[in-house]
This record gives structure tokens, sequence and C-alpha cells, in this order.
């Protein structure tokens, strides 16, 4: 495994050319060059290289160097990669987050919400279905995708209703994003399932899922992808049977035989339930996650070394940062081995509960994390599909999640 250490480059620091750059970000734009790199950070004094602080909100990037946009509309390098050196252009500084775990089985001290879980009673009604055609299943733009390619073809989409066999009964209801062309070329054994928060819904924060749904089976990977709704929403074990309910569709029908979970909020903890437990999960991914009834299937993870990536938003004003630090302590508390960077938690400063501010780069973040779990690359020609503004703005993206009912109950994007 190469170790790659940034340094600082000396140049004046300024908040929005800091950046701390994460394995996935390399993955995406640097597969050509570098396998499976471990980032350590020379500035980081509790010696843990899988936290990060993300300060710049707007990185792109430019063939093999990893760049981004500055205030002044300019396209900037970050660093320039070669098989024997990382070689800063500007300031890439290691910054202790203030939200670091502890070194001791004693947790600080959480401020905030942590839990967005219900005890009301179960609804008489489960959620219906939304159909084929809601704006929820997919963006308004397409990633670009070569359509000479069978592999970078736009996805063909399915809208599912799934029976759930427990004491509730009733159906969760999802879209499928399946691979086009599934008869020429083979889909992923390993699939994606995107869960929301606790209003329910399919379209995730900031709209990320409609975008990664989009963008996930075009890639050469082909990964099949399901945004699930939930039959009763902020619930636990309803929503956790859901979620089995959907891995065994995707099992008996498509011959699935392993899963990335990614969850939203309270959608936190039917993920980690599942891939403490479940052999199947091989990935576990958060955005702004609650800690209740997840902290024990993070700890689980962590014993059966799964993979994870927690990113949060400091300025999250609906579930407190803590949330995720402490279920990154968790992970650790059952994990016995030595690679840290299976466990990674990425904060962006000042961002809110659904990182609006960061939506494309946590889509190509989340992107390279589960096609790595899956045991790919993102590949030469998966670029431009992955880095593709299918949607723009934080309007664009609330007036999805609306439509998506992912703002429902006690769910915000503040």
């Amino acid at each position: 495994m190469n170790k790659i250490e940034i340094l600082s480059s000396g140049l004046q620091q300024t908040p929005q050319y800091t950046t701390i750059l994460s394995f996935c970000q390399l993955s995406i734009f640097s597969a050509s060059h570098l396998h499976s790199p471990t980032i350590e950070s020379t500035n980081n004094d509790h010696g843990r290289s899988s936290i990060e602080t993300v300060t710049d909100i707007s990185g792109k990037k430019d063939q093999d160097d990893l760049a981004f946009r500055s205030n002044d509309g300019k396209i900037r390098s970050l660093c320039q990669i070669d098989s024997k050196h990382l070689q800063p252009a500007l300031t890439t500084q290691a910054k202790p987050s203030t939200t670091t775990p502890t070194t001791t089985n004693k947790r600080t001290k959480m401020t905030g919400a942590t839990d967005l879980t219900t005890s009301s009673p179960i609804p008489s009604k489960p959620t219906t279905p939304r159909p084929h055609d809601h704006p929820s299943a997919f963006p308004p733009r397409t990633a670009p995708t070569d359509s000479s390619s069978p592999g970078h073809s736009p996805p063909v989409i399915q809208q599912l209703t799934i029976p759930v066999k427990d004491r509730h009964d009733g159906s969760t209801h999802g879209f499928l994003h399946l691979p086009a062309d599934t008869t020429a070329q083979p889909i992923a054994k390993t699939a994606a399932i995107l869960l929301s928060g606790a209003g329910g819904g399919v379209t995730g924060p900031s709209a990320l899922y409609t975008a990664l749904a989009t963008k996930l089976p075009a890639l050469t990977a082909r990964i099949p992808t399901l945004h699930l709704d939930y039959r009763y929403a902020a619930r636990t074990q309803p929503c956790v049977n859901d979620t089995k309910a959907a891995m065994d569709y995707m099992t008996q029908t498509h011959g699935t035989e392993t899963f990335v979970l990614l969850g939203w909020s309270f959608g936190g903890a039917p993920v980690f339930s599942l891939a403490g437990r479940d052999e199947r999960v091989v990935g576990a991914a958060t955005v702004a996650s609650q800690t209740a009834d997840a902290l024990t299937g993070a700890r689980e993870c962590g014993r059966r070394a799964i993979p994870i990536l927690l990113c949060h938003g400091t300025g999250d004003r609906t579930l407190s940062p803590r949330c995720s630090t402490h279920l990154h302590e968790a992970w650790f508390e059952g994990y016995k081995g030595q690679d840290e960077t299976l466990a990674k938690m990425v904060m962006f400063e000042g961002d809110d509960h659904a990182l609006s501010r960061n939506a494309s780069r946590v889509e190509e973040m989340m992107a390279g994390f589960i096609v790595g779990c899956a045991g790919g690359m993102v590949g030469d020609g998966d670029e431009k599909v992955v880095g593709a503004d299918v949607l723009r703005g934080k309007d664009e993206r609330a007036d999805i999640m609306r439509k998506g009912g992912d703002l429902r109950g006690k769910e915000s994007m503040d």
C-alpha cells in the first residue's frame, strides 16, 4: 500500500484554500496513478489519519491534477500526483478537528440533538409508492455518458414495491436504477441501498441519492442502486426490516451478493443496525447520522473490519456533529486491526444537516467509497460521470427533496 504524506506548502493560508484530502477523492481523481493510498496528515496531533476537516466547498477536477475553483473563478491546482511523490501547489494543512475522538472509552458530553427516532404509535397506513416518472427518481440533468459503450449508458429505472414480512406486514417502496443492457454485460454483484431520514423519502440529503442512483449504474463498475422509502419512518426496527427485505429482493431477483448501505440522519440507525450483523454488508456510510440505535452496530462494524465513511457538517443544527464523532469512536472500540483508514470521518466546516454547500463533493466521495467497497475503482472513463453536476444549487436540491418526501417530520436541511 502506498503511503502519501500531505505537507504544508508554506503559502499564506486562506479559508477557501484549506482542505484535507480523502482516500475517496484521490481514488476518483487519480485512479490511474495510485492504488489504495493511505493519506497521513503531518499536523494531526492525535496521530489518527482517518479524521478530516474540509473547508473548501467547490472542488473541481482537471485531468490528473486535483483542483478547485477559487472565489475569483479560476481553476487552481491543489496538488500534482505522480508515482513517487505528491507535491502541493497550494496550502494543504491538517487541521485538528474539534471533534477528534478521545483515546479512552469515556465519551465527552454531547451537545445538541442526537436522535430523531420517534416513539409514537405505528400509523394505520404505511407510506404510499410514488409513480415511475416521479421527479425524485431522476435529476433534471443526466450525467454525460458514452452512448457507444454499454458500460457508460444512462441507467434503467424501475419503481419497486417490496413486501415486508413482520408483525406490521405491508410493503416498502423505492426506485431501483440498473445498468443499461444487462444482457450484454453483467451487473455488479454488489449493490448500493440508500436510506433517508426521519421523514422517509427517496432523495436523501441535498438530493444526493437521486444523483448517485443516476451515476453509479453508469460507471464501469455497473453498480445497481436502490433508493428506498420506509413503511414507517423514524422507527428503527421496521426500517431495518424494510432494508433487509430490499436486500433479500436484490439477492433473489438480481443475484446480488453484497451491499453497501448509505444513510442520512435517522437513516444511520438502520444502516449500522444491519451492517453490524448482516454478513452481506461490506461497507457503511452516513451523512449527518444520529447515534441512537447506531452505536452498537458501529462497534460491530469495527469488530468485523467493515469500512465506514462518516460525513457531517459542523454547522448542523438538526443533529450534533458529535454524533458522527461518537460513531467513529465506537467503530474503533470494536476494531482490533492496524488499518485505521478503514474508518473515515470527514467534517465539513460550517455546513448544514444536508451538506448543501458541499453536495457535489459528497457525491464524488460517496461514489468512490461505494465503488471501492465493491472491489473496484473509479476508472479513467468514469470521471465525467462522477463529476457531472446533475443537480445545481441549494434551491434545486431542496425542491427535489420536498418532492421526494425527505423533508417531512423532524427532518430539515438546517
